[in-house]
């Protein structure tokens, strides 16, 4: 595979299509509360995500990191979401002040749903 292998998302089967775009469709709604609420807080995000239903195991989430270019070592608010459906689909996105973004696609070429931070 290519050096850009990983950019390039699988393509999901009408069933995970199916899957993923309901499971996105819970997931904005939770989250865009959570966000008028102020609070960004990992541990806020992945209670959110778990009260919604979605197994601990399907369910990642973790602190924005701090850009290398960054001079403080203080990590942003907001937190990093994945939730995994069906085989393989993604619900990933992140949740900060600035915004709320929630994608529902496939996974990476490298078989992850979330890009590695090095990219």
């Amino acid at each position: 595979m290519e050096n850009n292998g990983w950019k390039y998302r699988s393509p999901l089967s009408p069933d995970d299509e199916r899957k993923t775009q309901a499971a996105a469709s819970k997931v904005r709604p939770a989250l865009a509360r959570l966000r008028e609420g102020h609070d960004f807080s990992v541990q806020s995000v992945e209670r959110t995500l778990l009260g919604l239903g979605f197994p601990r195991d399907h369910v990642q989430v973790q602190a924005i990191q701090v850009s290398p270019l960054q001079t403080s070592s203080t990590p942003p608010p907001g937190a990093i979401f994945v939730v995994t459906v069906g085989t393989r689909g993604c619900v990933h996105g992140d949740i900060r002040p600035s915004r709320l973004l929630v994608q529902a696609e496939g996974t990476t070429g490298e078989g992850t749903c979330l890009e590695p931070y090095t990219h």
